[in-house]
């Protein structure tokens, strides 16, 4: 099922896709909901996701998590501020830069366990 979600500058991105999940449980079933971010990013902000993406698609690879906030501050532009939040399905970013603001969802992907014998 796909969701086109508009969010404003101030939006709790987190608590926003939370609550979407539990209401959307029931009505949409075992189906995966996907979801699309309407944004106020600008071109500036674009051009800047693009530059860090290399980066912080190596990050989600490694599931190096914890080094994201460290990245995208190390190359965040004058007068832009980064939140990030991660659970067990999402990391949320949050770039904001002046009026403007760009949310990026970034699944998770889960451990993969392995499977050893007691041979």
């Amino acid at each position: 099922m796909n969701l086109r979600l508009v969010v404003n500058k101030e939006a709790d991105l987190h608590g926003v896709i939370d609550a979407l999940h539990r209401e959307a449980a029931n009505a949409i079933g075992g189906r995966n909901l996907k979801i699309d971010i309407i944004d106020h990013a600008s071109e500036r902000l674009d051009e800047w996701w693009s530059q860090v993406l290399f980066e912080v698609a190596e990050v989600m690879e490694k599931r190096s998590y914890s080094d994201l906030p460290k990245i995208l501050e190390a190359n965040k532009l004058a007068g832009m501020s980064i939140d990030t939040a991660i659970d067990d399905t999402y990391v949320y970013i949050r770039l904001v830069d002046g009026d403007h603001v760009k949310f990026v969802l970034l699944e998770r992907m889960p451990a993969l366990m392995g499977v050893w014998t007691s041979e």
